[in-house]
């Protein structure tokens, strides 16, 4: 967690702190860092990069076993400060920056490239304009969404929205991309990609609004052939997969009842070959003994979401 603090739950840490679900604690990087953070980002390996006015430079990272902060990015590498910052899935920093002057609003470091950053795939640009990076979002699949204010994102058409894949090393579009550049992205689960953005009054004087738009293509067809078998406080849910089944890329199966905790289970797409008619299982745990539960199973696709929902009926666990 980045931004303009001294302590955090009583630690001392200026500006920056990280989380540990183990402990239960924040805890602190060093004693911080100088300046407000307004970006940053975790890698699996424990190591902080993280953006601001800092007076040694705009970004900066913490090495979990030197514990020591390094300056990794100066005003001589970066026209303007870092707004949004993911860590892709080659364990890369990608930044994206605030204005992009020649089409490299979005970088990432690679040590070999002068200065240790590189742009990617010829960033995002818009003709004769000034383009900027306002939020990234890591997608399920490891692509990365790119949001802000531009037109291209490398060769493409791709206005204010675009796709970034580390491993191909280029841009896809998202649909027909956003009428306005997104304050944030997100990303469900299952790849499902959430924009929010500001809309603009028609009358003069007015406020605006704010929306938040969802990208989806079109959803696998719903699972068929599903059966439940009752275990001690466990169902086992077993279905068939459809004929296109190689759009979904996980299913979910949940278990209901009154005054009880929900529960389900996912399965991954990628945990069973998807072809038409193959067999697929999941087991929803931690259920109530003897108590009868109504059971729901769909399937989902990045990024589309939701299949239609299937009620499979009712079973009650066993004692």
């Amino acid at each position: 967690m980045g931004g303009r603090f001294t302590r955090a739950g009583g630690v001392a840490s200026a500006n920056i702190a990280t989380w540990s679900p183990a402990r239960k604690r924040w805890l602190a990087l060093g004693t911080g860092v100088k300046s407000d953070v307004v970006t940053a980002a975790l890698a699996g390996d424990g190591t902080v990069y993280a953006a601001g006015q800092f007076t040694d430079g705009l970004v900066s990272t913490w090495n979990p076993t030197t514990k020591v902060w390094s300056v990794i990015g100066d005003a001589r590498l970066f026209s303007d400060l870092p707004t949004s910052m993911v860590i892709d899935s080659l364990g890369h920093p990608l930044i994206g920056r605030g204005v992009g002057w020649y089409g490299d609003a979005v970088q990432a470091i690679e040590p070999a490239a002068p200065g240790g950053w590189v742009a990617l795939g010829g960033g995002v640009s818009y003709p004769r304009r000034t383009s900027w990076v306002t939020a990234m979002a890591t997608l399920a699949d490891g692509t990365i969404a790119v949001g802000g204010y531009f037109a291209k994102a490398g060769a493409l058409d791709s206005p204010n929205l675009a796709l970034w894949d580390p491993i191909t090393q280029r841009y896809t579009t998202i649909g027909t991309g956003l009428a306005i550049e997104p304050d944030a992205l997100a990303s469900s689960a299952f790849g499902t990609v959430y924009a929010a953005t500001r809309v603009r009054s028609a009358a003069p004087g007015g406020n605006g609004g704010r929306c938040i738009g969802v990208w989806a293509t079109q959803a696998p067809a719903a699972p068929v052939g599903a059966t439940l078998t009752a275990g001690r406080g466990t169902i086992r849910v077993n279905w068939t997969l459809p004929a296109d089944s190689t759009e979904a890329t996980g299913w979910i199966a949940t278990a209901t009842a009154k005054g009880r905790t929900t529960r389900s289970c996912t399965l991954a797409g990628t945990a069973i070959t998807q072809v038409a008619a193959a067999a697929a299982t999941c087991t929803i745990t931690g259920l109530v003994k003897g108590v009868t539960y109504k059971v729901t199973l769909v399937a989902w696709s990045a990024p589309a979401g939701p299949s239609p929902r299937v009620d499979l009926g009712t079973v009650k666990t066993l004692r």
